[in-house]
C-alpha cells in the first residue's frame, strides 16, 4: 500500500515540476525579474540562473514521472524543494518578496502560501522516499532507456537555447511590460489614496529592504533635485517599511510615502521601478533608474507633441 502511495506522490510532484518548468520557460525574462526580488545573488546572474532552474525542473519532472530512477529522483526533488523553501523564507523574512514566482505568471502566490506548500511537498517527498524500495535494474531497463532519450532531447534543447538566455535589457523590459499607456489617477495608500497631479510626475516605487533600491538612491536624489517643474513622488511598497531609517542610512533627500504593494499589482512588477506620468497617463516606465537626461527627453517629447 505504501509503495502505491509513493508512486502517486512521485507522479503528482512530477506533474507539478513539469507545470512549473513550462510556466517559467514560457516567459523566462519575467521569471528572472521574480528571482531578482529574492536578493540571493548578483542581479547579473539571474537570467542564467532562471534558465538553469527552469530546465532542471523540467528534467526532474520527467525523472519523477518515468520512475526510471525512483529513489534518486525523489531525493533530488526533496533537496530542490528544500532549496526553494529556504529561498522563500529568506525573501519573506527580509520583506523583499511579494510573490514566489514558482509558476512564473501562471499562478501568483504569497511567500506564506509558497512556504506552506513547500513544507507539505517536503513531507510528501520524504515519505515517498522512505516507502520506495530499491528497484531491480533489470525490471526498469525500458524506462531507463526512454528516460535517457528524453533527457538527451532536453539537454540538447538546453544547449541550443543557452545563447537565447534573456539579456539584462530584456529582463528590465519584462518588469515594466504592460505598464506604459495605463491611466493612473491616484496611488492607493494605507489610509487614503494619494491623488496624482495632471502635471508631469516622476513616480518611484521602492522597498526599504531592497539592496537594489538602496544602490539607486543617488540616482533618485539626482532626479529629485534636478526635476525642474516636474512633480516627484516616491512610495515604499514593502510590508512595514522603515522609511526614516532607509532615508538616514542611504542618504535619500526626497520624501517617501508608504503604499501597500498588493493594491499596486497592476503597476508594480518589481522594485525599484520608475514611472513618468503626465495627464494621468503612464508615458514611460523604467526598471532601471533613468538618468535626468532620459526623463527630460520624455518631457521634451510630450511638450513637442511627438
Amino acid at each position: 500500500m505504501k509503495e502505491k502511495v509513493a508512486v502517486l506522490i512521485s507522479i503528482a510532484v512530477g506533474l507539478v515540476m513539469l507545470a512549473a518548468a513550462v510556466a517559467k520557460l514560457a516567459n523566462l525574462p519575467r521569471f528572472a525579474v521574480q528571482l531578482i526580488a529574492y536578493e540571493l545573488m548578483p542581479e547579473a546572474w539571474t537570467p542564467r540562473v532562471a534558465f538553469l532552474v527552469a530546465y532542471f525542473e523540467l528534467l526532474l519532472g520527467v525523472a519523477l514521472l518515468s520512475r526510471a530512477y525512483p529513489r534518486p529522483a525523489l531525493a533530488t526533488a526533496t533537496a530542490l524543494v528544500g532549496v526553494f523553501l529556504f529561498a522563500v523564507a529568506w525573501g519573506w523574512v527580509r520583506g523583499c518578496l511579494e510573490e514566489c514566482g514558482c509558476f512564473g505568471e501562471m499562478l501568483s502566490r504569497s511567500p506564506a502560501q509558497a512556504a506552506l506548500e513547500d513544507v507539505v511537498l517536503l513531507g510528501l517527498l520524504v515519505s515517498a522516499y522512505r516507502w520506495t524500495p530499491p528497484v531491480d535494474p533489470k525490471r526498469v531497463v525500458r524506462r531507463r532507456q526512454a528516460f535517457g532519450v528524453v533527457s538527451i532531447l532536453i539537454l540538447a534543447s538546453m544547449a541550443n537555447g543557452w545563447g537565447q538566455v534573456p539579456s539584462r535589457e530584456e529582463v528590465s523590459d519584462a518588469q515594466v511590460a504592460g505598464i506604459k499607456g495605463r491611466t493612473v489617477r491616484s496611488i492607493p495608500g494605507y489610509r487614503e489614496e494619494v491623488p496624482l497631479p495632471s502635471e508631469s510626475t516622476i513616480v518611484v516605487f521602492l522597498s526599504t529592504r531592497c539592496i537594489h533600491c538602496a544602490r539607486a538612491v543617488p540616482r533618485f536624489n539626482e532626479l529629485y533635485q534636478k526635476r525642474g517643474d516636474m512633480k516627484f513622488l516616491a512610495f515604499a511598497v514593502d510590508k512595514d517599511p522603515n522609511v526614516q531609517q532607509f532615508r538616514k542610512r542611504f542618504g535619500a533627500v526626497f520624501p517617501i510615502l508608504e503604499a501597500p504593494r498588493p493594491k499596486l499589482r497592476h503597476l508594480v512588477h518589481g522594485v525599484p521601478e520608475v514611472l513618468f506620468i503626465s495627464n494621468h497617463k503612464v508615458e514611460e516606465a523604467w526598471a532601471l533608474p533613468p538618468t535626468v537626461e532620459e526623463v527630460q527627453a520624455v518631457q521634451y517629447r510630450l511638450e513637442r507633441g511627438f
